[in-house]
């Protein structure tokens, strides 16, 4: 028990102003300090009223001493005024200047859309102008391919009219001539293709 109270002598010992200031800093905010020290003098003169009121010379010190102090108090508060003004003005300058950079953003941006649309509406034109064309294109190689189909179609039929007209006459040579069947078969295996 000796030692835990020897330690907590030594570490209240050990406090020095940094420590002091930091907890402070950790207990009181700005504001919470401000209105700790406004009390403590509110305090302290109440406290020396109260002992001097008997005396009238104290009492005439302690008005010419107010007196002086409300005037200082209202110098400071017209230099702070000043200052103050003149921040202001700069703070002003700043955001007029900063209002003037949005617009000029804003309007780089409206340019931008605007650009945007037009590309985009260009972009849908192009696009149903493909659309057509390829269309057109599909009907044209349809109709090609269809127009194909029937001249191989006339085409084969006349080879085949035609070989079955050079076999009748001549006989069946196997060897120098398609006969019909294998005619047929390439016939239908080429409307297939097609």
């Amino acid at each position: 028990m000796n030692e835990v109270n020897s330690r907590q002598r030594d570490t209240t010992c050990r406090l020095d102003n940094r420590s002091i200031m930091l907890c402070i800093k950790l207990f009181f905010d700005q504001k919470t300090l401000t209105i700790f020290l406004v009390e403590a003098i509110i305090v302290a003169i109440y406290i020396v009223t109260f002992r001097l009121h008997d005396n009238d010379d104290m009492v005439a010190l302690f008005s010419f001493g107010g007196t002086i102090t409300s005037i200082l108090l209202a110098v400071i508060a017209i230099f702070y005024s000043f200052i103050q003004s003149n921040e202001s003005k700069c703070n002003n300058a700043d955001l007029i200047t900063n209002i003037r950079d949005l617009q000029e953003y804003v309007e780089t941006i409206s340019e931008f859309s605007n650009k945007i649309s037009v590309i985009s509406s260009n972009i849908e034109d192009l696009n149903k102008q493909y659309t057509v064309g390829f269309n057109e294109l599909r009907t044209e190689l349809e109709s090609a391919v269809n127009i194909i189909k029937e001249d191989n179609e006339a085409v084969l039929k006349s080879i085949l009219a035609k070989s079955e007209k050079n076999m009748s006459m001549k006989g069946k040579n196997v060897s120098n001539k398609l006969d019909s069947e294998e005619l047929s078969k390439l016939f239908n295996k080429m409307k297939t293709e097609f």
